[in-house]
């Protein structure tokens, strides 16, 4: 009964040592693999890699966002604890 916790914990860690740019690396190769087999269009495939390469490098204006969130949830959290 323990090993499945075990198994868990291990899988766990493993997706977190993942470079994501490798998985997008993975997938491309995939979706290129796919496409000439004739078992996906081209055009899919590349609109798949798009979003996949926008989820991995957002642009700028969400990056500055999310800085800016991170940055006043700090602050904030910061005050509440002094």
């Amino acid at each position: 009964m323990s090993a499945a916790p075990a198994t868990a914990t291990v899988a766990a860690t493993a997706l977190a040592v993942v470079d994501p740019r490798l998985v997008f690396l993975l997938r491309a190769s995939t979706k290129f693999t796919l496409v000439e087999a004739a078992l996906q269009d081209a055009d899919e495939a590349i609109d798949d890699l798009e979003h996949a390469l926008h989820m991995l490098r957002p642009c700028t204006c969400e990056r500055e966002m999310v800085e800016r969130w991170e940055r006043w949830d700090r602050e904030r959290y910061c005050r509440r604890r002094r």
